[in-house]
């Protein structure tokens, strides 16, 4: 198949980091791939088309309007209709909309979307505006894939839901024998020197700020305790102002994003997602990927990945007793019990959310796809 896809990337989080697995199996199975990457005018190469650059996925740099007008609209549809692809898919608002709200005539490949996941914003603003918008088109395109099951409930889509279907993320999986032991990776298990970690961006969602007002509670039962978290956006300010006044200055530290997640991981005891939406969190499959203790917060997208493999007692409510308690019940637990979830998890993520798994769960769904297409009156 001749497969593109369509982003209008802001950073390199979960979707860019899908993307980039997805594209690299696809080119394995042995179809044509390349990335449409949508920016603004004089923008600089973006952090995903420089990962995929890395990755030797081909990417057409696209720049446009910021509000793209009609002319941008018929350039691009233009372009995309004469590379005789088979398979369009878009990822986000900016290529839903603009392509979906032409008509199935106006363009000769199957349209496809993958929705990861609506963040809260207030009811009258631009976002909420391009997300009830992108709604309305995603009744209009060939398929929609969520990325988790819990998305079905909590995703209200307006027009057709027949073509909705979830589709997982997955990540490359790796010889983990190469880069950590093979005995439980918990050798300090219940001792003072616990180091919780997480990732993702800065911002409202993520909810940095409940993960810090857990740690005086975690320090009271385990005082040599550390916390780092690697991430970018807009509350670092905010984040460093509380650490100062929780007197954690000490033992917290917030560092730039890194790309070089494996070895964060091996370097923490409990991985923690204290998130309060999701769907489907690439942070945790890296850590089910890397046999490491979680602790998330109970909300759908956690609890659809964690839910049957929990063992431990690391969901847990949206309250810093909560997430403090479950950090500790988690860290307090014996070193078998703690490698009996590590390798619950490492076999959870092996069956279901590998890359290699996604792609050919894609594969499926493009086929259909394209029948449909092909079908259309």
């Amino acid at each position: 198949m001749r497969i593109v896809h369509v982003i209008d990337s802001g950073g390199f989080y979960g979707a860019e980091s899908m993307l980039t697995q997805l594209t690299k199996e696809q080119i394995v199975l042995g179809h044509s791939v390349l990335v449409f990457s949508i920016g603004t005018i004089g923008e600089v190469e973006k952090k995903i088309e420089h990962a995929l650059h890395l990755a030797d996925v081909d990417v057409k740099r696209w720049r446009m309007s910021a509000i793209p007008t009609p002319t941008n609209v018929k350039e691009m549809l233009g372009f995309l209709n004469n590379l005789g692809c088979d398979v369009v898919h878009s990822h986000g608002y900016k290529g839903n909309i603009l392509l979906g709200a032409l008509p199935k005539r106006c363009r000769n490949f199957a349209l496809i979307s993958t929705l990861h996941g609506y963040t809260k914003h207030p009811l009258i603003s631009k976002m909420t505006l391009y997300q009830f918008v992108d709604k309305l088109m995603l009744a209009r395109i060939d398929a929609v894939a969520l990325v988790s099951e819990a998305m079905t409930a909590t995703i209200r889509i307006i027009g057709n839901r027949h073509n909705v279907h979830v589709v997982p993320n997955g990540i490359e999986d790796i010889n983990l024998e190469e880069s950590v032991p093979n005995e439980p990776l918990s050798q300090n298990a219940g001792n003072d020197t616990l180091t919780i970690g997480a990732l993702g961006r800065l911002s409202k969602e993520k909810n940095f700020s409940l993960l810090l007002r857990a740690m005086p509670d975690v320090l009271k039962r385990f005082p040599k305790a550390k916390l780092v978290i690697h991430g970018e956006g807009p509350q670092r300010s905010e984040l460093n102002v509380l650490i100062k006044k929780l007197g954690l200055s000490s033992c917290v530290r917030i560092l730039p994003y890194t790309s070089d997640v494996l070895g964060f991981l091996e370097r923490i005891d409990v991985y923690v997602n204290c998130s309060t939406t999701e769907g489907m969190p690439i942070s945790l499959l890296e850590a089910m990927r890397s046999r490491k203790l979680i602790v998330a917060t109970d909300i759908p997208g956690n609890r659809a990945l964690l839910g049957s493999v929990d063992q431990i007692g690391g969901l847990c409510a949206l309250d810093k007793q909560s997430l403090s308690g479950s950090i500790c019940k988690v860290w307090s637990a014996s070193v078998d019990v703690h490698a009996e979830q590590m390798r619950l998890y490492r076999s959870e993520f092996l069956k279901q959310y590998t890359s290699r798994v996604m792609a050919k769960r894609y594969d499926e769904l493009y086929k259909g796809a394209m029948i449909n297409f092909e079908n259309r009156s």
